[in-house]
Parts: C-alpha cells; structure tokens; sequence
C-alpha cells in the first residue's frame, strides 16, 4: 500500500510531482511514485515494448515476455514498470505486461524473482487463464529466414510438439499448465503454420514466440528459458545453415544474413493464410536440402525434450508456501 505521508517524489514516467509513493522493491525499499494518469493508463493491444536493456552479443539471444495477470495492484504496476514493463489491454485477462527486449538470461532470472515476489505476496493473480508468452529471437531470426521456417513448420516442430503432448506431465511441470485453446500443441499437418494459438508462433519476423508457459515459480519459469534457449540452438545450428547451403542467404561472420533472390514483404503481411506468398519457388535440391535440414532439426528438438530434465522443478498450488516480504530487496 502507498504512503501518502512520505516526502514528494515525481513519477517515474513523466516526472509529476506527487505524494502518494511505494517504497519499491526495485529501487532497493527507497520510494517511488506514479502519478494517476500513467496508473490507469493502458496502451493498446497491439503496442510493441521497443527498449532494450543489456548487452548485445553477435551470437546472443534476445528474450521478451508477454505478462497476463489478473487483478495487478498500482504497487504491482509500479514495480513492474520500474522493471520496463508496458501495461497494455489484453480482452483474455486484465492487464498485459510487455518486457523490454532483453539480452542474456540472467535479466530474465532477475525479473522471474519479482513476478514470483508480486505473485506471492498477493500483488497480482496469475490464475489458470493466464500465460507468460515468450519470445526468443538471434541474428539469424529474420526476415530472410523466417519465411522457409513458416513454410517447413510442420516438418520442424509437429514432432516435438507431439511429444508434448504424448507427456502431459513432464509439459505440465515444465511449462505450469496443461495444453489449452490459447496455446495449442498440434500434429496435423494440414493446420496453419501462422495460426495465432500455435503452442510455437512464427507470426513474428525476430522472434519465435513460445505460448505455453504459465509461471508457477522462478526456479520454474528459469527452466523455461533454459529449454527454449536449448531448443532454439537446435534450430539455429541445424536449420539454417542449410538455407545458405540452398543457395537461399548469406551470412557474414558478424552472423548479418543476406538474401538471395525473391523474399517479398508479403510474407509478413496480416494474410497469415497465404504464408508462402513471396518466396520464390524452390527447385528440387533446394527442396530436399531444406527436408533434409528440417527433418534431423526435428529429430534433435524430441531428443532434448526426452533429455530435458524437469524432476528438479517443483510448484504446487497457486501460490505456494515461500511468502516474503517488500523489505526484501534484490
């Protein structure tokens, strides 16, 4: 709860002067304010979160998450926009936080810390309904490729995906939920690769985004990240150098990738059912390249799966038992 007694501060959007502060776990317990305006303020759904925060490395990741939560305190939003948060409307919950675009894992263990924090001290709701959304992106995450992993969709993730499926367990105590209708692991192959609630959503040019996550713990959302970051290696060091093997892109040593020959715009308009529109056609070789390519990435994504031990993550209940207090600091 704010203190309307303690000295005046500015907001830490706009700098208005005002009183009514928190002490913010962020700011290490000293006070922080926001002033009424930023506090009910909601951007829109479709409005992206551009900051980055970190250190940009040549073969690094790049992480950002999309928040759902239920009931948010103003102290919960506070802290979380002290964070980089960007509250945003979302009609499947009350309000979105969208992350920065942050670079190495180490900020997301951080940021799990404070939501598990917020979580358990009552501050936000992150019931059944709710997702973390998470994008992972690289260098080699572009435009020039994203359009041959949309066109191989099924024959890089229907497999894993089917394993997921065939271990509701291990999926559950991994990802904190079981499969729904907003996050939906599949195995037709007829099914569209840019359908929105894919379990794994390639409708972003930089970013491959993972819709299954719920968070539960940190220890747990951590693991997360560490299974998508393995899983993404997969995909880089297996799929794509064989679109420069076809003939299709370059890529430089600083991993900068160039084109070759038609990859139109197109493919990244809202049209997501004519996801092949504007990729030259493919010969052949080029074909059986990629087929080739895609089929052993996909037999390596089910083996790290099979591989990928989650007896070390535990979470029962919705919020648990390790309760804390806001005079904890990081």
């Amino acid at each position: 709860m704010g203190n309307n007694t303690t000295p005046k501060c500015s907001c830490v959007c706009c700098n208005a002067i005002g009183k009514y502060a928190f002490p913010a776990r962020r700011r290490g317990g000293n006070n922080a304010y926001l002033c009424s305006w930023h506090m009910e303020r909601l951007h829109n759904y479709t409005d992206e979160n551009n900051q980055f925060v970190g250190k940009s490395k040549v073969n690094g990741f790049t992480w950002s998450r999309e928040l759902e939560t239920m009931k948010p305190s103003d102290y919960a939003k506070l802290e979380l926009m002290l964070q980089g948060y960007l509250p945003t409307s979302d009609c499947t919950c009350d309000i979105e936080f969208k992350s920065a675009i942050e670079y190495g894992l180490n900020i997301g263990s951080a940021y799990a810390r404070t939501i598990e924090f917020l979580r358990n001290t009552g501050e936000i709701v992150l019931d059944e309904n709710v997702g973390l959304h998470t994008h992972c992106g690289h260098a080699l995450i572009n435009a020039s490729t994203m359009p041959y992993i949309r066109r191989f969709y099924h024959s890089l993730f229907c497999d894993v995906m089917n394993e997921w499926l065939n271990d509701s367990d291990k999926y559950t105590q991994l990802f904190g939920r079981r499969a729904g209708c907003w996050a939906e692991p599949f195995t037709d192959r007829n099914r569209k690769a840019c359908e929105h609630k894919n379990a794994i959503n390639v409708q972003h040019t930089p970013t491959i985004e993972f819709r299954s996550p719920r968070f539960q713990t940190a220890e747990q959302y951590i693991a997360v990240m560490h299974y998508i970051k393995g899983f993404m290696t997969i995909l880089i060091e297996n799929y794509i150098p064989a679109l420069e093997k076809a003939g299709l892109i370059m890529i430089s040593s600083d991993n900068n990738v160039h084109a070759i020959g038609n990859v139109s715009e197109k493919t990244e308009s809202v049209d997501w059912d004519n996801y092949n529109l504007g990729i030259a056609a493919l010969t052949i070789e080029q074909r059986n390249i990629l087929k080739t390519a895609a089929d052993k990435t996909s037999t390596k994504l089910v083996k790290h799966w099979k591989k990928f031990n989650v007896s070390d993550i535990h979470w029962t209940g919705e919020i648990g038992n390790a309760y804390q207090t806001r005079t904890e600091t990081f």
